[in-house]
């Protein structure tokens, strides 16, 4: 339940959509990797 709200939270702050093939643990495994992925998303 958690992670579904860091998610949400994460769609809301930098005006994104995570697609469900993108929930990957790897992904949201370390705050460095979440800072990559959203890098990925908005550029």
């Amino acid at each position: 339940m958690a992670l579904m709200e860091v998610i949400v939270g994460l769609e809301k702050a930098f005006e994104i959509e995570i697609s469900d093939e993108e929930l990957i643990m790897d992904v949201f495994e370390t705050v460095n990797s979440i800072a990559e992925f959203i890098e990925s998303k908005i550029s």
